[in-house]
């Protein structure tokens, strides 16, 4: 099965979506100090133990999903918009995990020794523009004047729904269930993953109106830890892989729980690191690696992003959470 390269990547579009992209950043950050140009406002960057299951079915065993294996992790919690804004306006929201102590060879060129790998989640079933064309156009048109915009609006209605349903109201990060939103490999198969929470945690009052997301996420971690299921969602013979735009209607299978500890987040260390490290889909063993048309895209997007925004002065991937 080899659905991962059957997707063509047109360079033009690809070329058009990476100036572009990039001069945003320019323009949003003239200083030249670049935040990401997508989820850019971060809640925290937070320590977890992902404990994979000890009865895990034999044909879900994997190298980096093996029975009983606990590994580190650091989990960045953010708002999906281009722009930093308050947590009042509907957004998507992010959840990206870098797993730590993975052995084996990883895909991405100065990366293949690192012990780390990268899931990234949000809190919507799936990817509204569905397609690489489709994110192409959007973003050129959105970045484009009013009658560009119009333009796109009426001639792309169900897209525009769908980007509108995206962005919701968030009262508590950690009562959203999140979604790979793209399908992955898993060895022989292609699956999609989501993340689910155990139980829901109270939403406290907050001071800060522009910021209660990470002002809740600091009061509910400082008093216990909260733990989320890590599920597969298996492929039915009608779900698409190189339509993100669709939703999967394939069972889901627990096959971790992700558990983030009791912890004081909110230091000049973890911020930094948060705003330094990369999370990318393609930073992942080749039997995990992305799968369809947006997940081929990204591989290229994400590492000339990265490059572009740490002025290709390379971070290096961490050893355990503590660093």
């Amino acid at each position: 099965m080899n659905l991962a390269t059957d997707a063509s990547i047109p360079q033009e579009e690809m070329d058009s979506l990476l100036l572009e992209l990039k001069q945003q950043l320019r323009e949003r950050y003239p200083d030249g100090k670049y935040l990401r140009a997508f989820h850019p406002k971060m809640h925290g960057l937070l320590q977890a133990y992902l404990d994979v299951r000890t009865d895990l079915p034999s044909e879900l065993e994997s190298i980096l999903f093996t029975p009983g294996k606990r590994y580190e992790a650091l989990v960045r919690l953010s708002n999906g918009s281009r722009t930093v804004a308050s947590d009042r306006k509907k957004d998507l929201r992010g959840f990206a995990i870098k797993i730590i102590g993975v052995p084996g060879i990883k895909v991405l060129e100065g990366k293949k020794n690192a012990v780390t790998q990268d899931l990234l989640l949000a809190n919507y079933p799936s990817f509204p523009p569905g397609t690489f064309k489709g994110t192409v156009k959007g973003i050129l048109a959105t970045s484009g004047g009013l009658l560009k915009k119009i333009f796109f609006a009426l001639t792309h209605l169900r897209t525009v729904w769908r980007a509108l349903q995206s962005a919701k109201h968030c009262e508590n990060l950690l009562n959203e269930t999140y979604f790979s939103q793209v399908p992955y490999h898993y060895e022989e198969q292609v699956v999609k993953y989501v993340l689910r929470p155990k139980s829901l945690a109270p939403s406290c009052e907050a001071k800060d109106k522009d910021n209660f997301l990470k002002e809740r996420l600091q009061e509910n971690l400082r008093k216990s830890e909260v733990q989320f299921e890590l599920c597969l969602q298996k492929r039915e013979a009608n779900d698409p892989i190189h339509n993100a735009a669709i939703e999967w209607k394939g069972p889901l299978v627990v096959i971790a729980t992700l558990t983030l500890l009791s912890q004081e987040f909110d230091t000049p260390a973890r911020r930094t690191l948060g705003e330094n490290l990369s999370f990318t889909p393609w930073h992942t063993l080749h039997d995990h690696r992305p799968a369809g048309d947006i997940g081929i895209a990204r591989k290229k997007i994400y590492e000339i992003m990265s490059a572009f925004r740490h002025h290709d002065q390379a971070v290096p991937e961490p050893t355990n959470f503590n660093c």
